[in-house]
């Protein structure tokens, strides 16, 4: 329940639109995430959150730090002018608290359409 609340956040603050697929990649080789196909997350533990795509996929990411209270609170997405949440490059902010934890890389984790 928690997640698809989550997931809600996502796309309210993104303002998510695009065509893609679910994925593309960066400039830099990083993975990223049309927010608008983020089905939900789960957050694993303080370094891992994983994310269940529209079409079945599961993209876990590997925060480059512990960020305390991750997985008691849940997070929002922390918005930028666009419509994807990349590896390396963007935050997330902890629910209660309001820290912000950087993302790290995407890794696929299984399901149908999960490699790059």
């Amino acid at each position: 329940m928690k997640s698809m609340a989550i997931a809600a956040a996502f796309l309210f603050v993104a303002g998510a639109t695009g065509a893609n697929a679910g994925m593309s990649a960066t400039t830099g080789g990083g993975t990223c995430l049309q927010i608008r196909d983020v089905d939900h997350t789960h957050v694993v533990d303080a370094t891992t959150v994983e994310f269940h795509m529209k079409n079945g996929a599961v993209w876990t990411n590997k925060l480059p730090a512990p960020c305390p209270g991750l997985k008691f609170h849940g997070f929002s997405y922390v918005a930028h002018d666009t419509d994807e949440v990349c590896s390396n490059s963007q935050g997330i902010r902890v629910l209660v608290t309001d820290q912000v934890c950087q993302l790290g890389a995407f890794t696929p984790a299984g399901g149908p359409h999960s490699m790059p």
